[in-house]
Parts: C-alpha cells; sequence; structure tokens
C-alpha cells in the first residue's frame, strides 16, 4: 500500500489480578515505624545505663591490685590477736596489738615470717625511723590526749613531747627521719575527717647525729589537706576527665590506713572496702584508685605498711569468721614504688642478728 509498511496490531495488556491476601494490612507501616522506635530508645537507655555504671556509680579510675595471702606466726594466742598498727621494711615486720608491740624477721614474700620477739609492752601510732634504726614511738594514753614518744627499749631516755593535733584520731603515718648535728625533721600524716599532711621537726644540742632519740620536744607545722577535688587529676582512662570530676564529688569521711613515704613524696589513703588512693604531693596530684582483690567478701582492711620499695602488706580482720587476722601481701604498680631508705632492723649488724634475734637486736 504505496510503500508503506504494515504494523503489527498490538497485543492487548494481560492484567494480573494481586490475591487479595497480598495486600498489606494499612496498620503495617506504623507496626513497623513503632518497632523502630522503641528498639531505638531500648538501645539508647542501655548505653545510657552503661554510661552511668562507667562514670558515676563505678568507682572512677579503679584498677586492681591483686593480694597474695602471707603465712603469720601471730604471737600467742594466734586466733585472739588482734593487729592495732603495722610497721615493715624489707627485712622486718612490726606487728602490735592494744598491749604489746612484736617484731618478726622476714626475708621475702616466698618464705614464712619468723616468730615474733616482744618489744614493748605499748601500742604505737607510729615508729620514729632513721637510718641508726627505730629508736622511739608515738603514742598517747587515751583518746584526744597528748602525744609524746617514748623509746621503744628499756632505757633512761626521758619521753619526748609531740605536738600533733589533738583532734586527730584514728591511723598516723611518719616518714623516715632524717637528721643533722642540729635538728631531726619528718613528714608526718594524719586525719582529723579530713586528711592533713605536716612536718615534724625538733632541734637538739646533743651532738647525735642520725638520732631522733635526743630529741625532746618535736613541733608539728601543717603543710597541707588532702582530698579528692583538690590538685590535678589524670587519670589515663577513655573517660579520664570524667572520672576524675566523679573523684571529685568523693571525701575521706572514713579511712583505714595512712602511708606517707621518704621526702614526703608519695602518699597512700586506704579506705572502707579495699580501695587504695594514691597521691604524689611532690607535683599535687592523684596518681589513681586501685581496688584489691584476694580476700574473702567478709573481711575488713584494718591496717597496711609500705616496706620502702614496691611491697605493700595489709591486715584484714574476718566479720563472721573465728580465727586469726589475716595478713597479704600486694606488689605495686611501678609509680608507686619508693627507693628503700634504710630504717629500722635493717640497719642492724647482720653477725649481730644471725647471733640472737631478740628485741634489743631488732630496733
Amino acid at each position: 500500500l504505496g510503500g508503506q509498511e504494515m504494523s503489527a496490531p498490538a497485543r492487548p495488556r494481560r492484567l494480573i489480578r494481586i490475591p487479595r491476601t497480598a495486600i498489606p494490612p494499612e496498620q503495617l507501616p506504623a507496626r513497623i515505624v513503632r518497632s523502630f522506635s522503641l528498639l531505638t530508645a531500648c538501645l539508647w537507655l542501655a548505653f545510657g545505663i552503661v554510661h552511668l555504671h562507667a562514670d558515676v556509680i563505678s568507682d572512677p579510675g579503679d584498677t586492681s591490685l591483686w593480694m597474695q595471702p602471707l603465712e603469720v606466726p601471730w604471737p600467742k594466742p594466734a586466733s585472739m590477736f588482734k593487729p592495732t598498727f603495722l610497721f615493715c621494711n624489707s627485712s622486718h615486720l612490726i606487728a602490735a596489738s592494744r598491749y604489746a608491740t612484736y617484731a618478726a624477721s622476714r626475708q621475702n614474700t616466698s618464705e614464712p615470717l619468723a616468730d615474733f620477739k616482744k618489744l614493748a609492752t605499748a601500742s604505737p601510732a607510729a615508729l620514729l625511723c632513721g637510718s641508726q634504726g627505730c629508736d622511739m614511738y608515738i603514742t598517747r594514753d587515751k583518746e584526744m590526749g597528748p602525744w609524746y614518744a617514748a623509746p621503744l627499749r628499756p632505757s633512761a631516755e626521758a619521753q619526748a613531747t609531740v605536738d600533733l593535733p589533738l583532734s586527730w584520731r584514728g591511723p598516723i603515718s611518719v616518714s623516715p627521719v632524717t637528721c643533722s648535728a642540729e635538728s631531726c625533721h619528718a613528714w608526718v600524716v594524719g586525719w582529723d575527717g579530713a586528711v592533713v599532711v605536716g612536718r615534724l621537726q625538733g632541734s637538739t644540742d646533743f651532738a647525735v647525729a642520725n638520732s631522733s632519740s635526743a630529741i625532746r620536744q618535736w613541733s608539728f607545722e601543717p603543710h597541707l589537706d588532702v582530698s579528692p577535688g583538690l590538685g590535678t587529676c589524670d587519670l589515663d582512662s577513655m573517660w579520664g576527665s570524667r572520672r576524675c570530676q566523679a573523684l571529685a564529688s568523693k571525701n575521706y569521711s572514713s579511712i583505714q590506713g595512712l602511708h606517707v613515704g621518704a621526702n614526703g613524696k608519695l602518699l597512700l589513703v586506704l579506705l572502707k572496702g579495699g580501695l587504695l588512693d594514691a597521691w604524689d604531693l611532690e607535683e599535687g596530684r592523684f596518681s589513681g584508685r586501685w581496688q584489691l582483690h584476694g580476700t574473702t567478701a567478709n573481711a575488713d582492711y584494718t591496717f597496711m605498711c609500705h616496706d620502702g620499695k614496691h611491697e605493700l602488706l595489709i591486715a584484714a580482720a574476718h566479720r563472721l569468721d573465728f580465727g586469726a587476722a589475716s595478713l597479704f601481701s600486694a606488689q605495686l604498680p611501678r609509680a608507686l614504688s619508693e627507693d628503700e631508705v634504710k630504717v629500722g632492723c635493717a640497719s642492724a649488724p647482720k653477725a649481730e642478728m644471725e647471733k640472737d634475734a631478740t628485741p634489743e637486736v631488732l630496733v
């Protein structure tokens, strides 16, 4: 037809009928939106709880510090001996009850302690130790009574007055005493509802160097208060700044033990619940908080001592069980280690110690 090309007629489109059951219900989109919103809300709540626990509920900056139990031959009857004081160095442990003070030699943590020998019929609050030994102890006759220093060994040396605050109660700690021909001084830390750090100083006319027994009066000069929120806080953690802020809201209203290191640089504070705080007093910095682990749940940490290097000894009393108090050893982090200052028993001549471990030699 005129050369025009004929096109095939278009095929009619086939209609596909959708089954009635295949049509989604009108409520499905709303149901999907509600389910997604509920899931999002649950995830948000879960992450919020994790964040709250990490930054507020849990103790900020906690790091585990594991302890090992030690075999201790407490003075007899051992099951009824209740430590009220601990002092230790690399060679000896001194422990006291309310009525007497005892000393035992120690080599290392892998060997048991030797039997305790009685030193004095008194309970010290702290020892005055220098390069020639621990010759004096600080105590008071009654609560809120005046402090004084007395010789550990029976001697003609008179007692010395110690002008520590009468409001101090609980544990105190004194750093190793350093002396010259004119005076002696030491750092001291105590607690009266807050942790107070100061210096003890005494002058003498005696030509006796390196001995605190020549001092007849110790004066006290308060230096600073220590509590969370003061100084700087540089916790190395993901939430470091927020953990520091959470710590600042706490205080030292109840403590179990104190330790001030040589030269007044290191301060350790033992809190209830087995928490150990460390401070660098030289830099004015909070060094961190450690959670003690390794003892039973029904034990109360009562006293601690630092050996002057890297070991911490901690006594624990059992609340529910009968039996003797326990003693634990913990290796401190390198940042909290100190260069050992030779004090107390470590300065005793080796030959004399091998010959007789009597109280006279121990101090």
